[in-house]
């Protein structure tokens, strides 16, 4: 019979291949500025710029029509009256 899992020693219950590797080198940073995956120390082109801001504003308007809240009307039906503070 083994031992509970909970009586076993911390190392024992990760496997013999991954105790047995080694950590990678990491080269000596001095004089770089880390950046994260998405940070990108170059600005982007005016013409790709202006390209985004446009595609993103013409998406914009089309998901904040889509998205809008219906108004009182539609969300009561026509037996009952809107809420003051909606009309």
């Amino acid at each position: 019979m083994t031992a509970p899992e909970s009586a076993r020693p911390p190392l024992d219950r990760i496997r013999p291949d991954v105790r047995s590797m080694h950590a990678y080198a990491v080269q000596d940073a001095r004089g770089f500025i880390k950046l994260d995956a998405m940070e990108n120390p170059f600005g982007l082109p005016p013409a790709l710029q202006a390209s985004w801001a446009h595609g993103w504003a013409r998406w914009r308007s089309t998901a904040t029509r889509a998205t809008a809240a219906p108004t009182c009307s539609a969300r009561w039906p026509p037996t009952r009256r809107c809420p003051k503070a909606s009309r």
